[in-house]
């Protein structure tokens, strides 16, 4: 491996060839070379930790300036050399705040409802049978909140009570209705076959009707059909 000295002059001299060369990292350059000097002219991990490490009264943004900096050094020597250093970390920031760990939806306690119960019973189920998943237990739990809010006095599940949870919203798509509508069906078979309940399925929403136009081709004597969007027309018959 080359004399440090002549690595760092030669990395500079790169830098300001691409144009990549700055005040602040020519003075850094500078600082590292002449702390490495200063202990026998070598380079190695540990020089390169007690350099990077955070001096006294040192600003956050300072220290992780010459951390990017030296960083970029040690990678361009491995380039150029293949020395592998370990490279310094980078400083833990003051001012972040770590978020709180969110809990899965399914390691979330149910609302006293209802059906409460039957949902702790069904989610231990489909997780045996290794088909639980958030999104279907998000939309059980939006019955349950539905059923303990709006109706905390009922004694029992009653098909009144899914006829208005499963209702369509006036801006609510079709294909979200039937999502919700779904999972609230697969509930439903799971308290039927269990005996909790006796209640018959909600319906998912019906499709539209599709009208098919056969129509003639004169010249060829085929038959194909067109889609008309709900209006019923005569049959055409192309002529010549």
């Amino acid at each position: 491996m080359k004399n440090i000295g002549c690595i760092v002059e030669e990395y500079t001299n790169l830098l300001t060839k691409e144009g990549r060369l700055d005040y602040a990292t020519g003075i850094y350059l500078k600082s590292f070379l002449r702390y490495c000097e200063s202990h026998g002219g070598v380079m190695n991990d540990m020089l390169i930790a007690e350099w990077s490490h955070r001096r006294d009264s040192e600003k956050y943004y300072t220290h992780r300036a010459r951390c990017i900096i030296i960083r970029r050094l040690v990678r361009h020597i491995a380039t150029e050399t293949g020395v592998q250093f370990s490279l310094p970390s980078y400083p833990p920031d003051p001012g972040y705040i770590h978020k709180p760990i969110c809990p899965k939806v399914c390691e979330l306690p149910f609302r006293p409802s209802i059906i409460s119960h039957m949902l702790e019973a069904y989610q231990s189920h489909i997780e045996a049978s290794g088909r639980l998943n958030n999104r279907t237990m998000e939309r059980l739990r939006r019955l349950n909140e539905f059923c303990a809010s709006k109706y905390p006095n009922a004694k029992m599940l009653t098909a009144c009570i899914l006829d208005d949870f499963c209702k369509r919203g006036e801006k609510e798509s079709a294909k979200s209705r039937d999502n919700r509508v779904g999972a609230v069906r697969d509930f439903v078979r799971f308290t039927n076959g269990r005996g909790f309940t006796t209640l018959q399925l909600p319906l998912t929403t019906p499709r539209a009707n599709r009208v098919y136009i056969y129509t003639t081709s004169v010249h060829s004597g085929r038959t194909g059909c067109v889609l008309c969007g709900g209006r019923l027309v005569h049959p055409v018959i192309h002529m010549p």
